[in-house]
């Protein structure tokens, strides 16, 4: 039987400017859908668990994210076989393999550190630039700059 991905919202391909596949809004959307929050086994909220199952069921999702070094060749493997399971939405338990991978964990990190700059660090930078003289953000530091905007 032929694998089965049930989702296409994953840009096709890198088209800088039409289709941008990236690191950060993959992380973005992560965050969107709570992902940190999902946690394995029977526990939780099973809506986010089904939002999340139906996105990573995505073929260009992560033949993406096997190119980003995030995951290992093991857990990309395993990626593809729950993301691809025919029992994925009648059996959400299956995705605690992806949830438990190392990858998955790195990319976890990646997603709350993000969530918590983006939330403290951009509040702080338009305050900064408010309170600053000069409505260019060049006397910044770069890592303010970047968040900036």
């Amino acid at each position: 039987m032929a694998p089965l991905f049930r989702s296409t919202k994953f840009h096709i391909e890198n088209r800088p400017g039409l289709e941008d596949q990236s690191t950060e809004g993959i992380i973005k959307e992560l965050a969107r859908l709570k992902t940190p929050e999902i946690r394995s086994g029977n526990s939780g909220d099973h809506s986010k668990k089904r939002a999340l199952a139906e996105w990573i069921s995505d073929w260009h999702l992560i033949a993406f994210l096997a190119t980003t070094q995030l995951f290992s060749p093991g857990d990309t493997k395993t990626l593809l076989e729950v993301a691809s399971s025919q029992n994925l939405f009648v059996d959400l338990s299956i995705l605690d393999k992806v949830l438990n991978s190392e990858g998955w964990q790195t990319l976890m990190t990646f997603t709350k550190e993000m969530s918590c700059e983006s939330k403290g660090w951009r509040l702080g930078v338009r305050l900064i630039v408010l309170l600053s003289s000069s409505s260019s953000t060049d006397v910044l530091p770069l890592r303010f700059r970047w968040w900036y905007g």
